[in-house]
């Protein structure tokens, strides 16, 4: 379960953190729709951590699972393009800046997707990244998120989920 602790006080729940953090360090709005953004992207991206978490965790990176595996991928590049071409943002998500709705997406990208050490190798990042890499503006956020955490993915530990 996440968790985050400061100051002897452990928190739980990780959408509650997140927005915790996101009102600490300014990644919510002033603007009360673009907060209803942040939220329902927050509150979706959870749904795609679950499916792909179920095909991951069992550990089979067969040609079934491969194929399971990019039912997902194509779902979730689904939800993507529809919070893209509904809010009409050029940049992020839900506004015009780098907000609570990005991270809780590109924990989902770089874990499963762009991750050098996923456990399911070549054979299943490969085809899920020209997945998303096909969809211009999701392949634009994507770039655009890859340089905004660029020195954290340099540097993060790696992980096979």
């Amino acid at each position: 379960m996440p968790a985050w602790v400061e100051n002897g006080v452990y928190y739980n729940q990780s959408k509650a953190i997140l927005r915790k953090l996101a009102k600490r360090y300014g990644y919510e709005s002033s603007d009360h729709l673009i907060n209803w953004r942040i939220d329902s992207i927050v509150d979706e991206a959870p749904d795609h951590f679950e499916k792909f978490y179920g095909v991951v965790s069992k550990r089979q990176f067969d040609d079934e699972a491969l194929k399971t595996f990019l039912e997902v991928v194509k779902n979730f590049v689904t939800f993507i393009e529809r919070i893209i071409n509904t809010f009409g943002q050029p940049t992020y998500l839900a506004s015009n800046k780098i907000s609570a709705a990005d991270f809780a997406v590109a924990g989902l990208v770089f874990t499963y997707i762009f991750n050098n050490a996923f456990a399911g190798g070549p054979k299943f990042a490969s085809p899920a990244q020209a997945l998303v890499m096909a969809s211009p503006k999701l392949s634009a956020w994507v770039n655009t998120m890859r340089g905004d955490l660029a020195g954290y993915l340099a540097t993060r530990k790696p992980s096979p989920m």
